[in-house]
């Protein structure tokens, strides 16, 4: 039989292997859309991992099963085999990740390290199960080999109910998960439960790799997971074109796969090793065609090198976004203190207030407990000793309310792996006030533009943030804190990389802003001179408030008690 008359044999009902070939193509569809989590997170090295502890837990629990008298071999295609593998393979990769969590916190090792660890365990502990006579019957050495399996409908269609249920969760939590990728401190600081987000998140990547281990063997599932989302990451300029053009790459590798296998007499080109030559064949091309420049990075080499510079002179600030006359922001501390787990004590009775509408500069030696104080304000540290209130509250109970203080990190540099426009970038700081299942409406984008506009990146919507300079992304990521409406404005040195034209520039813009928002700004920088200039208050740290008031008045006696000795 020729080629194309088999391919016309796949596509009839009759066909005597069509639930493994329905199984391969929802695994090519569907597991490309978890693995761009992945690839964007950068976890590559827990994909590879993952599916190979996921066959470790089914081929444990299926040993088990065996040892004591349970014969599953005669239930294959039964309810009971299929509840069992499920929980054999989430229990083993809830194992692992506790694992790794446990002791990466504790012994502080690089967490690639610990996964390929973890990886290479569980590779010997399957080779060694699937070794004993008590597991053969039920597949296994065919799936560590890359053999075509029988696929029961039982199987066929709990892999499709529960890819169809992880797609769901995908398309309605997908905003605010995104942004759990993009930076997930600036995700707790506007509010977001991250903790339950990125609990989500491991949930449907754990799902995703049980369902499709049942199906395929590991290698074949890390192929599925990276290769598709790898091979598209530098040419799209959002994160749903990466999830249709990954999907849509894993689907046609899946049916071609099996397609040339089985016009292969007698399967001599198994099909898991046809479908990721052809995964791996994309991935070549694709990097071929960055290699000749054809597309990619010397594509924004150029988009970057056609960007205006920042402006100088900040636009005119367009009509009030903010008029309610409660729009004011306080900070409170009152006998602070706080020791860290190491036994290093961060502040020490630490006490300053600050009114509504003040620019306050926070300065003080390294390791005098500034990152500490940021910490606090944003809810990421729980208060030990003492009293602290933002906005007339407690952080730990700002909840949502937590997006009423703006961030801008020390490091503002768009993630290079995060395919975002400038305008996908902005809109990040309207997702804490709109929910998890709602979307960013017309207000929100011009909100977003609003506060670009103020930033001077108008006109810059549709570039890709990464190609921005680093000046224009401290500017972005400004504008992303302001479309949130915030009442305190939080800016970890962000001088620190900019000359003395370029600190100017941002303090007349941080000015302008702050008196048309009505905003409290809080900037942490070791910069003195420049915060002399800029700031109305100081707050001089060095685990105790060394001096505070206004910065006119600052002087030698103050700089030699705050600088005459240093927390080590």
């Amino acid at each position: 039989m020729n080629p194309l008359n088999k391919l016309f044999e796949m596509f009839s009902p009759e066909f005597v292997l069509r639930n493994p070939l329905y199984a391969s193509m929802l695994l090519g569809g569907f597991v490309p859309l978890i693995g761009a989590f992945l690839v964007i997170g950068r976890k590559s090295i827990l994909a590879l991992a993952l599916p190979q502890v996921s066959t470790l837990g089914v081929a444990a629990i299926v040993w088990i099963a065996t040892y004591y008298g349970l014969d599953l071999g005669s239930q294959k295609s039964g309810p009971l085999f299929l509840m069992l593998a499920l929980l054999g393979a989430f229990s083993a990769m809830a194992a692992a990740l506790g694992w790794q969590f446990l002791v990466e916190k504790r012994a502080h090792t690089p967490e690639d390290a610990e996964t390929g660890a973890i990886y290479a365990l569980a590779a010997a502990g399957t080779l060694a199960i699937a070794a004993t006579n008590l597991v053969p019957e039920l597949g296994l050495l065919d799936v560590l080999k890359g053999e075509i399996l029988a696929i029961p409908d039982s199987l066929l269609i709990a892999e499709a109910a529960g890819f169809a249920l992880i797609g769901i969760f995908l398309f309605l939590f997908a905003r605010p998960l995104h942004f759990i990728l993009y930076d997930r401190l600036l995700a707790f600081a506007s509010g977001l439960p991250t903790g339950v987000l990125s609990g989500l998140i491991l949930a449907l990547v754990s799902s995703t790799i049980a369902l499709g281990g049942l199906c395929a063997g590991p290698l074949t599932v890390f192929a599925f997971l990276v290769l598709p989302s790898l091979s598209f990451l530098p040419f799209v300029r959002h994160i749903k074109s990466l999830y249709f053009l990954s999907s849509i790459a894993g689907l046609a590798c899946a049916f071609t796969g099996f397609w040339l296998s089985y016009c292969i007499e007698q399967f001599t080109l198994p099909v898991p090793a046809a479908q990721v030559l052809l995964l791996a064949m994309v991935w070549f091309g694709t990097r071929f065609l960055i290699a000749i420049g054809a597309v990619g990075k010397s594509k924004e080499k150029k988009e970057a090198n056609e960007l205006p510079s920042i402006i100088d002179d900040a636009p005119a600030i367009p009509a009030a976004l903010h008029t309610d006359e409660s729009y004011r922001g306080s900070i409170r501390f009152k006998d602070v203190s706080y020791e860290y787990a190491n036994g290093r004590v961060a502040l020490e009775h630490a006490s300053f207030e600050t009114g509504n509408e003040e620019f306050i500069a926070l300065i003080g030696p390294n390791g005098g407990g500034k990152t500490t104080v940021l910490k606090l304000i944003m809810g990421l540290l729980s208060t030990q000793k003492g009293e602290i209130e933002i906005v007339g509250q407690i952080p730990s109970r700002l909840g949502r309310d937590r997006r009423l203080i703006g961030y801008v990190p020390q490091d503002t540099a768009v993630r290079t792996h995060f395919p975002a426009t400038v305008m996908d970038a902005a809109l990040m700081g309207s997702y804490s006030s709109l929910g998890l299942l709602s979307k960013p409406g017309k207000n929100e984008e011009r909100a977003a533009l609003d506060a670009l506009g103020e930033v001077g990146l108008a006109g810059l919507e549709d570039v890709l943030a990464r190609t921005l300079s680093g000046g224009q992304q401290q500017r972005l990521a400004i504008a992303r804190a302001l479309v949130a409406n915030p009442r305190i404005l939080l800016l970890d040195e962000p001088t620190s990389a900019l000359d003395e034209r370029g600190q100017a520039n941002l303090f007349e813009l941080l000015k302008r802003i702050k008196k048309h928002h009505r905003l409290t700004v809080l900037m942490v920088s070791h910069d003195v001179p420049a915060m002399l200039k800029a700031a109305d208050q100081l707050v001089c740290l060095n685990r105790k408030i060394v001096w505070s008031g206004p910065s006119s008045i600052y002087n030698e006696e103050v700089r030699r008690k705050l600088y005459g000795y240093c927390a080590l």
